[in-house]
């Protein structure tokens, strides 16, 4: 092992068994979730001023959760609970309230264009989460607040593809910045799960803007 690559591991190590950065994050939105839920009247203000703590430790907490598993990726140490997933089932349990996107405090409509079933797949649920949650936020980034995204699912003998799309980009949206080579921390490390699941994603805009994850199919 190398000076780098044994500095890089500690790091991780430190990083995932500590808790001097969680603690304080949790107790941050802890705190702020009593204030909110609390029996004492707040002025309209106050509460706004408590949601926007919330959600600033909310963000801090999302950051500091990639970069560790960004670390984890690079060094080889991601584990993946692979199990038996319903794709749809999923879906429908993921979207039955309005999707709650941080990173600007509003809500993203979700309309589902799904088929009652879908073959399963092999997969991480806590991860497949994360890859739709992340596939959602990065379009819903690039539209206006109003629009709607839509979630759709078609299969074929072999994979099962995840269709995430808006029919409104907003006119500012950049062709490069949607291209496969996209190189935010959140796309690197929902590309590698994606890669990990032996799937693969796509990106056009053309009368669309849509995101495509395709993964295989359970092989019985």
């Amino acid at each position: 092992m190398t000076k780098s690559q044994a500095s890089s591991s500690f790091a991780l190590e430190y990083l995932s068994n500590s808790t001097d950065l969680r603690t304080p994050i949790n107790g941050v939105i802890g705190m702020s979730k009593l204030l909110l839920e609390g029996s004492e009247p707040l002025s309209v203000n106050q509460q706004e001023q408590i949601k926007y703590i919330e959600h600033n430790g909310q963000t801090i907490l999302y950051f500091f959760n990639n970069l560790l598993d960004a670390s984890r990726i690079d060094t080889g140490k991601l584990n993946l609970d692979f199990q038996e997933l319903d794709l749809i089932h999923l879906i429908n349990t993921f979207t039955e309230l309005p999707f709650y996107l941080f990173f600007d405090n509003r809500e993203v409509e979700i309309q589902k264009q799904v088929p009652d079933k879908a073959p399963t797949i092999w997969a991480d649920k806590y991860r497949m989460r994360q890859i739709i949650t992340e596939g959602i936020r990065h379009i819903a980034t690039l539209c206006p607040p109003e629009d709607i995204i839509k979630l759709g699912v078609d299969y074929d003998m072999s994979m099962v593809r995840l269709n995430i799309s808006s029919e409104n980009p907003s006119s500012f949206t950049d062709r490069n910045f949607l291209s496969d080579e996209m190189t935010s921390l959140e796309f690197f490390i929902c590309k590698k799960l994606i890669e990990l699941h032996d799937g693969n994603i796509s990106i056009r805009n053309d009368d669309v803007l849509e995101l495509t994850i395709s993964l295989p199919i359970k092989k019985e």
